[in-house]
C-alpha cells in the first residue's frame, strides 16, 4: 500500500536540502497569489511572510490548510507544507501527524496508506474513512482493488470518478497509473490537474518541461519551468533544490531565462538554495 503514497513521499525525498524582495519577480508571484484560492488577506499575507522564510508563517498555513481558514481545506496542501515547516525547523516528518486532529479523516487516509500491507485492522479504518470521508475511501479501495485483483481497468474507472467528486488522492493514483504505463502524455495532463490544485507539485511539472527542453532544445519549455516553479514559489512551495534549479537555468541562459530577476532575486534564491 506504500506504493500508493508515491506522489506523497515524492515531497518528502524533494524536502532534503537545505526572503521576498519587491522586483518585477516578486510582483508577479504576488499577482499569481491574489489570482489564487487563497483570497483571506491574513492568509496572503501569511503567504508572502513564508515565502521570505518566516517558520512561523509556514506553521500557520499548515493550520490554515487543515481548518479550511482562508483557503480551502486540503488534507495534501496541509501535508506538504507541514514537510515544508519541519525541513526548515530541522524536524521530523513523522511529527506531522501532530497537526491532524484525533479520529478525523485525515489521520485515517495516513494510518491506511502507510501500511504495507492491507490487513483487517486497515479494513476497519477504511470503513471508518467511508463514514468521514467516503469519496477518499472510494479512491483509496479502488487503489486496493486493483493492487489486489489485477483489475486496473475497472478501478481506473472509479479512481476518475473519485476526482470528479472531490478526491485528492484520485489524481495521485492516476499519476502512478499513467507513470507505469510511460504515458507521457496523460501523465503530463494528470500532472497539470494536480498541480492547479497542489501547488507543491509545480515543481514536479517544471522539471518535467525542463526535461523536454534537454530532448528537444525548444527554449519554450525553459519559460514554461521557470513559470511553474515560480508558481509553486508563489504559494510558498519552492524547495531549496528548486530554487537551485532557478538558480542554474540562470546561470546558464542569464536573463533570457528570467528577464525580471534582479539582484536582489538572485540574493533570495541563493538564501533559500542554502547557498549564501
Amino acid at each position: 500500500m506504500s506504493r500508493i503514497l508515491l506522489f506523497v513521499c515524492m515531497a518528502c525525498m524533494l524536502v532534503c536540502h537545505t526572503s521576498c524582495s519587491d522586483n518585477a519577480v516578486g510582483l508577479e508571484a504576488q499577482t499569481a497569489i491574489q489570482a489564487s484560492s487563497a483570497s483571506d488577506q491574513r492568509v496572503q499575507n501569511l503567504i508572502l511572510r513564508a515565502r521570505e522564510g518566516d517558520v512561523e508563517a509556514c506553521k500557520s498555513l499548515i493550520y490554515c490548510y487543515r481548518d479550511g481558514d482562508g483557503v480551502e481545506k486540503s488534507f495534501l496542501n496541509m501535508l506538504l507544507m507541514s514537510m515544508i515547516y519541519t525541513q526548515k525547523t530541522g524536524g521530523d516528518t513523522k511529527d506531522i501527524v501532530s497537526y491532524f486532529k484525533d479520529n478525523e479523516a485525515f489521520k485515517l487516509i495516513c494510518e491506511i496508506l502507510n501500511t504495507t500491507s492491507f490487513n483487517d485492522s486497515s479494513e476497519g479504518k477504511l470503513q471508518r474513512l467511508k463514514q468521514l470521508a467516503p469519496v477518499e475511501a472510494k479512491a483509496i479501495e479502488a487503489a486496493v482493488k486493483a493492487v489486489s485483483d489485477d483489475e486496473i481497468a475497472a478501478s481506473m474507472h472509479t479512481i476518475r470518478e473519485a476526482e470528479e467528486e472531490g478526491s485528492e488522492f484520485a489524481p495521485l493514483l492516476q499519476l502512478i497509473y499513467y507513470e507505469k504505463l510511460n504515458d507521457e502524455k496523460l501523465f503530463e495532463e494528470c500532472l497539470i490537474r494536480v498541480s492547479e490544485k497542489f501547488p507543491f507539485y509545480y515543481q514536479l511539472l517544471g522539471d518535467l518541461y525542463a526535461k523536454e527542453y534537454y530532448e528537444s532544445e525548444d527554449f519554450s519549455y525553459i519559460a514554461k519551468a521557470v513559470d511553474c516553479y515560480y508558481k509553486a514559489d508563489a504559494h510558498a512551495f519552492l524547495l531549496p533544490n528548486f530554487a537551485d534549479k532557478l538558480l542554474v537555468l540562470y546561470e546558464k541562459f542569464g536573463k533570457k531565462a528570467l528577464p525580471e530577476a534582479d539582484a536582489q532575486e538572485i540574493a533570495r534564491l541563493k538564501r533559500i538554495a542554502g547557498s549564501i
